[in-house]
């Protein structure tokens, strides 16, 4: 699906918040949990303390839960808990062992995948914009669903989404703003209108549909991918505010 944590950080330099719908406030921000804590979570999936360290990747600039090979093999289950550790707690989660990886990787992604929806759908529930939400349209171009989305969130039509073929919708050129000494300017949306937009195409399921929604040049790794973990920044989702 899209790269929404990068989407979020590029925007959410420029945009301000319409009255539509005001910024979280601090008290309302997403607080992360100490990195001792996410060991705790992590090793309670039924990792040894032993093989479970966190150390800051520069690479990131952030922590990071690495797990090494242990005495006793890792279960499915296991897999699936370290994936959910990863998402609550938005930790970055590795292992040292690329085969472990090449398991955790698709499990990751399935989790990561429904929760997305899943939380999308409520959000534009708890709005009363569920049942209004606009889907792809067999027979009918993908550029019509792209400007549908922003006639729902209320953006000017064909200056934020393009839709490049049949699969695939990114950001318009100059969508998001340009970046200047003074920062980025001349977004076509407010952080109000972008927030309804990745929540109206997370809800949408793009993927199951074949479709690709993100920014060009940053999509997800590739399945089995392993190493250096600043080659797979998308590895965890936050919070919908």
């Amino acid at each position: 699906m899209i790269d929404f944590v990068v989407a979020l950080a590029v925007a959410g330099a420029q945009v301000v918040a319409s009255d539509r719908e005001a910024p979280p406030s601090a008290s309302e921000k997403h607080i992360l949990p100490s990195p001792a804590e996410v060991r705790r979570q992590v090793t309670a999936c039924g990792f040894s303390k032993k093989t479970v360290s966190v150390q800051f990747e520069r690479a990131l600039d952030e922590d990071v839960v690495w797990i090494t090979p242990g005495d006793k093999p890792i279960s499915t289950d296991m897999l699936n808990c370290a994936a959910r550790v990863s998402l609550k707690t938005i930790s970055y989660i590795y292992f040292r062992n690329d085969a472990e990886q090449k398991r955790y990787d698709p499990i990751y992604w399935k989790i990561a995948d429904e929760a997305e929806v899943r939380e999308a759908r409520k959000w534009l529930s708890d709005r009363k914009l569920l049942a209004s939400l606009p889907l792809p349209a067999k027979g009918k171009p993908l550029s019509a669903y792209a400007e549908a989305v922003e006639e729902f969130c209320g953006v000017k039509r064909r200056t934020l989404l393009s839709a490049i073929d049949e699969h695939t919708i990114t950001f318009a050129k100059d969508g998001l703003g340009k970046l200047t000494a003074m920062g980025a300017e001349g977004a076509a949306v407010n952080e109000a209108q972008l927030t309804c937009v990745l929540n109206a195409t997370s809800a949408a399921d793009l993927k199951s549909q074949n479709i690709s929604f993100g920014l060009i040049g940053n999509a997800r790794p590739n399945e089995g991918e392993t190493g250096d973990p600043s080659h797979r920044l998308n590895n965890r989702t936050v919070p919908q505010q």
